[in-house]
């Protein structure tokens, strides 16, 4: 007869039930790592975009200066009245590649608008919503960070 004060162990289960919680226990276990590892992997790839288009950030500022000076035969500029990322300091070839692998780095590649002044002399591209908020402007002042939006070639802070 059956005591109720004696304690059922693990292996006094009777063998079809201790399977089932064996198998349980382990879905169980994996489920809980695979979350686990799928909130840390986000946490990375999100990291690792932010660092990319950061990166992509500062190879613009220096490669605009080269289309600058290479530009200087024309009349020293990043091209006038530009409102287009396909024309003018944006049409650089690796501008352009910087500014594709930015578009695969952020959530909406639509959302970058690129706009130079009036005379040339300044340009400014914003980038909305690179990470999860807000909207990242840079410009050829160097400035790199949130705007209120792009006027004559620079961020408006």
């Amino acid at each position: 007869m059956y005591n109720i004060l004696m304690k059922e162990t693990f292996f006094s289960i009777p063998k079809r039930k201790r399977i089932f919680l064996e198998l349980a226990i382990s879905v169980l276990v994996v489920f809980s790592l695979y979350m686990i590892l799928s909130v840390y992997f986000s946490a990375s790839k999100e990291d690792s975009r932010k660092v990319t288009v950061l990166a992509n950030i500062q190879t613009i500022f220096k490669q605009s200066e080269i289309y600058y000076i290479s530009n200087s035969e024309k009349d020293f500029s990043y091209g006038k009245e530009i409102g287009s990322c396909l024309k003018g300091v944006f049409s650089d070839k690796t501008i352009s590649k910087i500014i594709l692998n930015i578009s695969k780095n952020i959530r909406d590649p639509r959302e970058i608008t690129c706009e130079t002044s009036i005379n040339g002399e300044k340009w400014a591209m914003e980038i909305d919503k690179p990470y999860k908020s807000g909207i990242l402007c840079i410009d050829s002042e160097k400035y790199v960070g949130v705007s209120k939006g792009i006027f004559d070639g620079t961020c408006t802070k």
